[in-house]
């Protein structure tokens, strides 16, 4: 399984993806990628190791795709959808055109997107006007920009919980 906890992945200056060294401990990049079982690599990579009996972690990798995971999928096969995290970690870590792997909630592939657009806005109905009617859960619904904006908060504390939602004040919108 992929794991998706992802606040120890950095990109380097070159644009190649790395583990810092205090998550070494934690194994492969691999791990950490959305498209392992998709990649040529990680294949061969895993079959070097049964055979040899050895452990040859991957620290850095220029093919990398951050995985994001989702509780549902209704959406992300329409064009322009975009999805939302709370606080700014996500805009630190992704740039446009970079290829992101969409995960399903059992943590499988589903596909990959390329980034269009990252924005961090404020956590507020007036915050998500110009985005929350193309929300992967709202993009197929007919509704006003107000009345999305509003769902997808209801839709944010839902998904988060109560207080972590309360302790944010902005939002990422990531836009594919």
């Amino acid at each position: 399984m992929i794991d998706t906890n992802v606040r120890s992945v950095k990109r380097t200056d070159s644009g190649a993806t790395i583990l810092t060294k205090a998550t070494e401990k934690l194994g492969s990049l691999c791990n950490h990628c959305g498209i392992q079982r998709a990649c040529d690599h990680y294949a061969r990579i895993d079959a070097i190791q049964r055979v040899a009996k050895i452990t040859a972690p991957v620290t850095r990798c220029g093919l990398y795709q951050y995985p994001i995971h989702f509780t549902s999928a209704v959406g992300l096969d329409t064009p322009g959808f975009n999805t939302t995290r709370l606080g700014e970690a996500w805009s630190k870590r992704i740039r446009v055109g970079d290829s992101i792997a969409l995960l399903n909630h059992d943590k499988q592939l589903i596909d990959s997107a390329r980034v269009s657009q990252v924005a961090v806005t404020p956590l507020t109905v007036e915050g998500l006007l110009l985005y929350a009617k193309f929300n992967h859960m709202l993009i197929n619904q007919p509704m006003s920009d107000e009345d999305a904006a509003a769902r997808l908060l209801k839709i944010l504390r839902n998904n988060y919980g109560k207080l972590v939602f309360e302790r944010s004040a902005t939002v990422t919108v990531i836009v594919f």
